[in-house]
């Protein structure tokens, strides 16, 4: 059976890691119980006590061959001593803290220096190479004092404006951390100087929307902080914008879209105004005869919601880009197309101020966010194949195509690694909760057996039903999508899917020790297969069900490596077969571009409610 004793602490706090190792040795040794691992902890109430604190979990309840014996008053009373005696060495050691951290919530208009005291309550001092400060998520070298009881870190210059975060601890002499200090600042230096820009550069004669940019700066040349006020004052008519507009600096700048009436001919006079200051810039009138303007808003098809963060393209030239109220404007002789991710590409039409672009999938995906896991580490981790593919490259390859599919359809994507480094489980389950994922995914391409019947798994934490439901919809989608069979959804313990707050599953995709199924995964276009059926799947998970296959049939000598691209959107890579297979495409017209180096061939085809297959001629 299994029998370990797991003892969890609070995680990012090192006062409750100290006093679980202390504890977690005392359970060893009185339970009689040798396996055992402490561990981070994401429980509900590890996650939300303000103080040190640690979960102990003694297996032995589930242990049937020591039950009997350790159910007795005996063994309750040995499990609470070996709390009791932890909790006397931990204190033994003496219990540090810290007792200020300044400066603390306030708004700052200089550089502050950062300063702190500490306390050993029973102890011998505090270490002092044992002092942690970090500056928002960066750790620093602070200052000791002589007598160890205080430390300093006196920011930069040219530290930028903005919200600070700062976070301190320190070790005493007994080995002991106090629990980490956070406090958190605003350091806000006032304006000194503006840099105005308009786009366009000059006032369009036949109206439409200018868009303002401005970025204010403090007397050292840098952005004032995120959240200042900005109001926008000029001299149009009553027709226009001549009042005031308001907005807050974002991203170091702020932006207006400002309306001007039609036959304007003068000079347009701008006034930034911003904590006191004002700053003043001038539009030239456009000379007659110059290119007209073309303003549109792009909206959500379904809430009527702007889109902020389209794109307008003519070909491949970005004429726009991402407009904080939806309003775009560029020159009206363009031949124009609208893209914004999770939204299908829509033509500019001659007529008309207002685009109103279709969500993909009728936005299911729009906004949610994806935790994507490719497992990685040794081969022994991993997995290798007999000819040496690593499970480790193939996951994070699947993993990247998956991402951009994701990207496509609206969603919000975070990858655990980009690269061979590889994050302990522990950082995986952090990262996956501060970015409060609405779903974890982990991608295996584990070597079993190499004679091992290639299937596909799935895999969700024992209790989840949603992890289950989600393991068994990407789990079948993904199998049916490659052509293999699917083993179930069952249930299993990961760190990862425990520890993360949000459903989580395992695909485990065929086994790479398969030395042909290697050699398929040595193909890009595989690869994205395998991606594609996933997130199939991942649709599927969230109500997406309509729709039908469209199969794309390439004629040619050679048909492989010929890239498939649906809608100017959804790519996929033809193999040996030379086919490409599109799922929950809705019936109406869609355009399908083939390429391959520089051959390129584009139809449209009009679909119905069925599965649709197409044949694509590539010869001369």
């Amino acid at each position: 059976g299994y029998n370990r004793i797991e003892t969890y602490y609070k995680a990012g706090d090192p006062a409750s890691l100290d006093l679980a190792f202390a504890i977690h040795r005392h359970l060893i040794r009185n339970l009689g119980i040798s396996v055992g691992e402490v561990r981070q902890g994401n429980y509900y109430i590890l996650r939300n006590v303000g103080i040190p604190a640690v979960l102990g979990e003694s297996s032995y309840l589930t242990h049937p061959p020591v039950e009997d014996k350790l159910r007795l008053s005996r063994a309750q009373e040995l499990e609470a001593e070996a709390y009791f005696l932890g909790i006397v060495d931990y204190c033994r050691r003496g219990v540090p803290r810290v007792a200020t951290i300044l400066p603390e919530d306030s708004v700052l208009v200089e550089v502050p220096t950062l300063s702190t005291r500490f306390q050993d309550h029973g102890g011998l001092g505090i270490d002092p190479d044992g002092v942690s400060f970090s500056v928002n998520g960066e750790t620093v070298r602070a200052h000791l004092s002589a007598d160890g009881n205080h430390a300093a870190y006196e920011l930069p210059w040219d530290a930028p404006n903005g919200t600070y975060e700062v976070a301190v601890c320190a070790r005493n002499l007994g080995g002991n951390t106090s629990p980490v200090a956070r406090t958190r600042f605003l350091l806000s230096q006032p304006p000194a100087m503006a840099a105005i820009t308009t786009d366009p550069r000059s006032v369009p004669g036949n109206g439409g929307v200018m868009r303002v940019r401005a970025r204010v700066l403090d007397r050292r040349g840098l952005p004032v902080a995120d959240g200042t006020p900005v109001v926008l004052t000029t001299s149009l008519p009553p027709a226009g914008d001549g009042g005031s507009l308001r907005d807050d600096v974002r991203g170091g700048s702020v932006e207006f879209s400002l309306r001007v009436p039609a036959g304007a001919t003068r000079d347009v006079a701008l006034t930034i105004a911003c904590a006191g200051r004002t700053f003043d810039a001038r539009v030239p009138a456009g000379s007659k005869g110059g290119a007209a303007w073309r303003t549109i808003t792009v909206r959500d098809l379904s809430s009527g919601a702007p889109v902020t963060n389209a794109r307008v393209f003519a070909g491949d030239s970005a004429l726009a880009m991402e407009s904080p109220s939806g309003l775009y404007g560029f020159s009206a002789a363009a031949t124009a197309t609208v893209r914004a991710p999770g939204y299908r590409p829509a033509p500019v039409s001659a007529v008309g101020d207002t685009l109103r672009l279709e969500p993909w999938f009728g936005g299911a995906l729009l906004g949610k966010r994806f935790v994507l896991d490719p497992q990685g580490g040794t081969p022994q981790q991993a997995g290798v194949g007999a000819m040496g593919l690593s499970g480790a490259h193939v996951n994070l390859r699947v993993a990247v195509y998956l991402e951009a599919f994701l990207r496509a359809a609206g969603a919000d994507v975070r990858l655990t690694r980009t690269s061979e480094e590889v994050r302990l489980p522990e950082d995986v389950a952090r990262l996956t909760n501060r970015y409060r994922a609405d779903r974890y995914i982990e991608i295996r391409h584990r070597a079993t057996t190499a004679d091992s019947a290639l299937s596909v798994g799935a895999y969700y934490f024992p209790g989840s039903a949603t992890g289950e439901v989600m393991a068994r919809e990407v789990g079948e989608t993904f199998a049916s999508t490659i052509s293999v069979p699917f083993r179930g959804a069952r249930s299993t313990v990961t760190y990862a899917l425990q520890q993360t707050a949000c459903p989580a599953v395992v695909v485990a995709a065929p086994s790479i020790a398969n030395v042909d199924e290697e050699l398929r995964l040595d193909s890009s276009a595989y690869l994205r297969q395998q991606a594609y059926g996933i997130f199939l799947g991942i649709l599927r998970h969230y109500g997406v069900t309509g729709g039908a296959p469209l199969e794309v049939a390439i004629a040619a000598d050679d048909p492989s490596g010929w890239m498939v691209t649906l809608d100017d959107t959804w790519t996929l890579v033809t193999g040996g077969d030379g086919m490409a297979v599109f799922g929950g495409v809705t019936d109406g017209e869609h355009h399908i571009a083939v390429r391959r180096g520089p051959v390129l061939h584009q139809q449209t085809v009009a679909t119905g409610a069925g599965a649709a297959r197409i044949s694509v001629e590539t010869g001369p």
